[in-house]
């Protein structure tokens, strides 16, 4: 997050936009206003916003449609804002791409805050230049987990993360294969059938921390704060949303997934034999 950057609000309700304009303002941040998706999606395109705040009830084309039009030629972080509280909507949501979501009333201040979360670790994301690097993920595990990190015994070190899962005694990489997907720990590839499937940086350091350490369970808490490398503060929504996406990549029904489930008042694990094979 940055002083300066550009905020695109899409609401035909001229109210909202006018209330958060003042929130973000004092921010330091530039608020632009869509009132139409096509609107939103030209604007996306010419002014290339950090993040875009999204009413799914539009007069033309509503905000799942422009979620998915948009994510063609954008990674910023969508916070979705609608008056409909179904579970199905949010769902929807999430699996097109959304980062976030927030019922109407809303608290302006609640949303600022949101927006700025969104933003750092956007940033962070961006950084790092990607996926993070097998030192990096090694690193995080060593940092949120110490002598306890997932697959690792008597950790005096960075070193010493080599019993992770997925990495030979030299500390050499290797691939993931399980179902017909193949994960790639030295290219940052997923492939599923054969053919190579789009991930975040956020997306794959998350699958290669539950693969490489698979039917173990994990707690929200311990997976957000390796993967994010930030405090966990509660709420689960950034967690669930990649969650849900890696379920749509994986799974043969993401509705009733197999391979990463859920602990109910826990977390997650992912589930089954992984075979590796070394690069």
């Amino acid at each position: 997050m940055s002083v300066g950057d550009k905020i695109l609000i899409v609401d035909d309700e001229p109210d909202i936009p006018r209330l958060l304009r003042s929130y973000l303002l004092r921010e330091g941040l530039v608020p632009l206003v869509a009132e139409t998706g096509a609107e939103a999606i030209r604007m996306t395109r010419d002014d290339n916003p950090s993040l875009i705040v999204l009413d799914i009830m539009l007069p033309d084309i509503d905000g799942f449609e422009v979620c998915r039009r948009v994510r063609r030629f954008t990674d910023c972080p969508i916070i979705f804002l609608t008056a409909r509280t179904e579970e199905a909507d949010k769902v929807l949501g999430f699996g097109l791409g959304g980062d976030d979501y927030v019922v109407k009333p809303f608290s302006p201040r609640e949303l600022v805050e949101r927006i700025k979360a969104n933003l750092r670790r956007s940033t962070a994301a961006s950084r790092r230049g990607g996926a993070d690097d097998q030192g990096d993920y090694r690193a995080g595990l060593e940092r949120h987990f110490g002598d306890g990190a997932p697959g690792v015994a008597g950790v005096a070190g960075v070193a010493g993360l080599a019993g992770v899962a997925g990495l030979a005694a030299d500390g050499a990489l290797k691939r993931a294969v399980f179902d017909d997907c193949v994960l790639d720990l030295e290219s940052y590839q997923l492939s599923v059938g054969g053919q190579e499937v789009p991930m975040t940086s956020k997306e794959f350091s998350l699958l290669r921390m539950l693969v490489t350490n698979a039917n173990r369970v994990f707690t929200k808490k311990q997976l957000f704060e390796a993967v994010w490398e930030e405090e966990w503060v509660g709420g689960d929504n950034t967690l669930m949303v990649h969650i849900h996406r890696l379920r749509q990549k994986i799974e043969q029904d993401p509705s009733a997934p197999k391979r990463i489930v859920t602990i109910r008042g826990i977390g997650y694990k992912f589930v089954g034999e992984v075979d590796w094979v070394a690069v």
